[in-house]
């Protein structure tokens, strides 16, 4: 009996709350016997999504033998953190259209379709949102590095050598679990 699967909650009501251009925000009143009962559990539901639940991308720019990082103000943290560059799906793009997109958006580089390698999918907040993000590393990037100053928040792309990067994350600044288990996949991978 240990291994039997508990039964999901009954979903007894929606209450949608807020929305925005990317989020619906529900309240799901959900009870679980015997007397487990939430009357406000939060939802957060992406108004896209791509096949697979794919709501969003996060991709690692490879220059040479480093990688590029967008530093960014996080308002809900109120401080800076480095970060791989991600953005939402748009209607109708496929996860690595949005990746090649947003490569260029945010980092002003850009590779070739082919030099986009797959790293998985990852859900960033299970409990919350509903939805995917698909990683993906871009090889052999090229271009010059220059910041989407349209953007709210982003302050600077920079290069580091896996040794800075070591130094960066040991140091706390990158704090995103999105790029940081973007770079493990990457670096676990085996290289040809």
């Amino acid at each position: 009996m240990r291994n039997q699967k508990p039964s999901p909650p009954i979903l007894k009501a929606r209450r949608h709350v807020a929305s925005n251009s990317k989020f619906d925000l529900f309240f799901d009143h959900l009870v679980e016997t015997p007397d487990r009962d939430v009357a406000d559990f939060l939802v957060v539901q992406p108004r896209i999504s791509a096949p697979g639940g794919i709501v969003g991308i996060c991709v690692l720019p490879v220059v040479d033998d480093k990688f590029a990082l967008v530093d960014c103000y996080r308002h809900p943290l109120g401080e800076m953190s480095l970060e791989a560059p991600k953005g939402f799906i748009d209607p109708g793009e496929s996860a690595a259209q949005a990746a090649l997109r947003e490569l260029s958006e945010e980092t002003g580089l850009s590779c070739a379709a082919a030099d986009l390698i797959p790293f998985g999918t990852v859900t960033t907040e299970p409990g919350v949102i509903n939805g995917r993000v698909a990683m993906f590393a871009a090889a052999k990037c090229g271009g010059v590095l220059r910041v989407d100053h349209s953007e709210i928040g982003l302050a600077a792309v920079r290069l580091f050598s896996p040794a800075e990067l070591d130094a960066e994350i040991g140091a706390e600044r990158i704090k995103d679990a999105v790029t940081l288990l973007l770079l493990c996949r990457y670096r676990a991978a085996p290289r040809p």
